[in-house]
């Protein structure tokens, strides 16, 4: 791996020479800004020699002899891949408009042994499909227990789970729960869903804890539903309207 990124380190310095690591194709001047920075390697000092890529380009540079860089990258949105000898993983930061960037890079065993889960991230972790997409496989597989149909069982189930730098899912739990099949079912589908997008802190994945809410409602009717109004609301104002809603049909109605 060392040698991978040597390698690369390698290529970018020929692209820096040859004064072609700046080069703009689709973007419009305006958008462009210049991005100055300075890597530390895992101890701390200096990285001389740090491989910079504006990630989807063949833009970039390389970190002079006291750390620093300056590049000019295509848009506020561009992200930079920064990557050392000194460690086999590669750090992406995202720019957002920042015309100054400081990275500490981390050492392969930092990354292998760290076991903080953050509940606060710079980067929320969002899944792999998007929003919409993750909606979609809740509501396709989402089904509402039948004894807890013919039981009346009603609210909202709360699940917390752990997303982990490679975007898997672990440590699945419930939060707050409704009684009876419910529960459980919140649980398979998130044990059973697409990975997530880990989230991120100084351009780096880290594991973070997240909580969802999953609606489920009983109606006499196809069209009417009775949930619990106050319940409902402080829900809502935590995690705002858009959740998910698993509607199912009973004479009975036992809202949590």
């Amino acid at each position: 791996m060392k040698t991978q990124v040597l390698a690369r380190f390698l290529i970018l310095l020929a692209i820096a020479s040859l004064g072609i690591q700046e080069q703009v194709f689709s973007q419009k001047t305006s958008d462009s800004y210049v991005v100055e920075g300075r890597v530390n390697d895992p101890q701390g000092k200096k990285a001389i020699g740090a491989a910079i890529l504006v990630k989807g380009t063949t833009i970039g540079t390389v970190t002079d002899t006291t750390g620093f860089f300056t590049l000019k990258v295509p848009s506020k949105e561009s992200i930079l891949v920064i990557s050392h000898f000194s460690t086999s993983k590669s750090v992406e930061v995202v720019l957002n408009g920042s015309p100054k960037v400081v990275v500490r890079l981390a050492s392969d065993s930092e990354m292998q042994s760290s076991k903080e889960v953050f509940d606060r991230v710079e980067e929320k972790p969002r899944p792999v499909s998007g929003e919409n997409g993750w909606n979609i496989y809740m509501a396709k597989n989402a089904k509402y227990p039948a004894n807890d149909r013919s039981a009346g069982v009603e609210g909202t189930v709360i699940v917390g789970f752990e997303v982990h730098e490679d975007g898997s899912l672990h440590n699945i739990e419930i939060l707050r729960g409704i009684g009876g099949e419910c529960d459980q079912e919140v649980v398979r589908l998130v044990a059973e869903g697409p990975n997530w997008d880990p989230g991120m802190i100084n351009g780096q994945a880290v594991k973070t804890r997240m909580s969802l809410p999953v609606r489920f409602v009983l109606s006499k009717e196809p069209g009417t539903a009775s949930p619990n109004q106050e319940s409902e609301k402080i829900i809502a104002e935590q995690y705002g309207k858009d959740y998910l809603v698993v509607v199912g049909y009973s004479p009975k109605s036992n809202t949590r």
